[in-house]
């Protein structure tokens, strides 16, 4: 009857759902990202629910900012389902997680691309808490399916050194020069610590300590 009619399409849905994201993953590893944004954005036009939204935004969201369409990504971003604004996993564990990570990681990278350092440390910390049940749910398994996740946090936090050193305005702009008669009263005034400079030292040590481990 009507229940085993809507259980039927149910099926066929979830298979062309899996269908879908199988084609942008596969167009993704071969890096045809043109190919994967255009995929990806038709089947989420098509998507007919809030499930398929959840997990089809991601992947044109990848697309996008791997080609640098920052316009496109702005765009997604505002049309991305509600629920992904959120820290909460909102359909299954790993599929909502994962979600909310690429989401809060295109966030990331805009923000980046922009120039506002203080909103890229924001939404990595919210993709590095979407990304934490998934480690610890993968990590009992085995190391080898927890490695992703690994990576993708050392990604964030390469990200945020990047941030606190490219977007520090210590390294850009010179100091206004002072006028011939303030001279000598701007010698005497205690010069601002250099952030830049420190982030530059935070950074090489942070690799430092790594070549040590690889050594």
């Amino acid at each position: 009857g009507g229940g085993s009619t809507a259980a039927g399409e149910s099926a066929v849905g979830g298979g062309l759902l899996r269908w879908q994201l199988g084609l942008c993953r596969s167009l993704r590893c071969l890096g045809l990202f043109v190919a994967m944004r255009d995929s990806a954005e038709a089947a989420l036009r098509k998507a007919t629910s809030e499930a398929e939204r959840i997990q089809l935004a991601p992947c044109a969201l990848q697309a996008a900012w791997r080609l640098g369409d920052w316009g496109d990504v702005r765009q997604l971003l505002r049309g991305a389902p509600p629920s992904l604004a959120s820290r909460s996993a909102p359909t299954t564990l790993v599929a909502g997680g994962s979600a909310v990570f690429e989401t809060e990681l295109a966030r990331a990278l805009l923000s980046l691309h922009g120039g506002d350092a203080s909103a890229v440390e924001r939404h990595c910390g919210a993709a590095r808490l979407a990304l934490l049940p998934l480690l610890a749910t993968v990590g009992l398994e085995s190391y080898s399916r927890a490695h992703a996740h690994v990576t993708q946090l050392q990604a964030l936090q390469e990200m945020r050194a990047a941030a606190r050193l490219l977007l520090v305005p210590e390294l850009h702009d010179a100091p206004p020069a002072a006028s011939r008669g303030d001279a000598a009263a701007a010698r005497q005034q205690r010069q601002p610590p250099q952030r830049g400079p420190a982030a530059l030292r935070a950074l090489r040590d942070q690799w430092e300590r790594r070549l040590r481990l690889l050594a």
